[in-house]
């Protein structure tokens, strides 16, 4: 899903930060609509399987991966005022991208927690054991 164009003038207005910064909030930024509206378990786990079974399936989410993954190194080079192919920004976009995926698929493979039932519990762990790298 796309970043609403004023979410993304807001964290790049932000400016330049320390890169575990820039990292937790282009987390927050990038999984903003799985706080907002978040999908019904059923329909996440149904369409992980399927992408298991479906080389059609799975070929579409990683270019929509890809997709979102460039998305988010753009956004980071702006914020960062970096060069567009510093190998820096691009690492971050994958960063958190993979944080965001492992969350949903801890998610997917475990039980309703709470009565809200969302992927954000998971998305924040996975983002701050990712952090955690930069800090220890």
């Amino acid at each position: 899903s796309d970043i609403p164009a004023e979410l993304v003038a807001d964290f790049v207005a932000a400016g330049p930060a320390s890169y575990s910064v820039v990292l937790a909030e282009l987390i927050a930024l990038a999984a903003h609509h799985l706080r907002d509206v978040p999908p019904p378990r059923e329909l996440a786990e149904g369409c992980l399987e399927l992408a298991k079974t479906s080389p059609a399936v799975l070929s579409a989410l990683l270019a929509e991966f890809e997709r979102f993954q460039n998305h988010l190194t753009d956004i980071v080079v702006r914020r960062q005022k970096m060069r567009p192919d510093d190998e820096m920004a691009v690492l971050i976009a994958a960063l958190a991208l993979t944080a965001i995926r492992s969350g949903i698929e801890r998610w997917t493979n475990g039980k309703p927690k709470d009565r809200d039932d969302t992927p954000m519990p998971y998305i924040e762990r996975a983002a701050a054991l990712v952090n955690s790298i930069f800090t220890k």
